[in-house]
């Protein structure tokens, strides 16, 4: 995901603003959804050097003697252009707290070829109608993609409602768009396994060291930041 840096540094002053203007700092990360911890990190930053030093500075290394010939890079990056879009992963996270106590979940959707991640959207019922409304987003964004691989979740499949299947509105929408909808076998999450290791990412650098967030739409933007 493209990043605006100006827009990432005019976010963090503002977060840095109020907290100089006496703000506590526990509410200003609450009402942003970040951390204090990384409040106080933008805050030494910006007193020691001002506006430029809320940007992340590179950590690419000077020497790289490893680093791939450009003829290969060149082949990769062609590869990707051919390939990504072709498959989508797509499932559900908990795990994103709001200061009313309530637990929100995210749709979540990965190009399986890339792991890029097409969807990442907060919603405070993981509802069919939510899912599919981030999903048909991502679709306008990043085109249709050939097929589409979930769980056998009931937002995704009717197939297995008894006493006879259905065709639920996610089904719907893939057969109308002309995607080929793969199901994983039942208590085989390996087979999803690349959006599993993204959900596995986001805990671990950043679900695991948020304070609960004001607000969804709070929330929604500390994510796609």
């Amino acid at each position: 995901m493209v990043v605006d840096v100006q827009q990432l540094a005019e976010y963090r002053y503002r977060t840095v603003r109020e907290v100089l203007g006496g703000s506590p700092i526990g509410e200003v990360a609450a009402r942003y959804g970040t951390s204090r911890q990384t409040l106080h990190t933008w805050r030494r930053r910006f007193e020691l050097e001002g506006m430029p030093r809320l940007l992340d500075r590179s950590r690419r290394p000077r020497n790289s003697p490893t680093r791939l010939s450009a003829e290969v890079e060149a082949e990769i990056c062609e590869l990707r252009r051919r390939h990504p879009m072709h498959l989508w992963q797509v499932d559900l996270v908990g795990g994103v707290p709001l200061a009313d106590g309530q637990g929100c979940k995210m749709v979540t959707g990965v190009d399986d070829h890339s792991r890029f991640v097409v969807i990442a959207s907060v919603v405070a019922v993981p509802s069919a109608r939510a899912v599919c409304s981030a999903f048909t987003a991502a679709m306008r964004r990043y085109g249709v993609p050939f097929e589409g691989l979930t769980d056998n979740g009931k937002q995704f499949t009717g197939r297995r409602q008894r006493p006879q299947p259905v065709e639920v509105l996610f089904e719907r929408i893939c057969r109308e768009n002309g995607i080929t909808q793969r199901l994983t076998k039942p208590r085989s999450p390996t087979t999803t396994g690349k959006i599993e290791r993204s959900h596995r990412t986001l805990r671990e650098e950043f679900l695991d060291h948020v304070v609960p967030f004001e607000s969804l739409a709070a929330a929604q933007e500390a994510i796609d930041g």
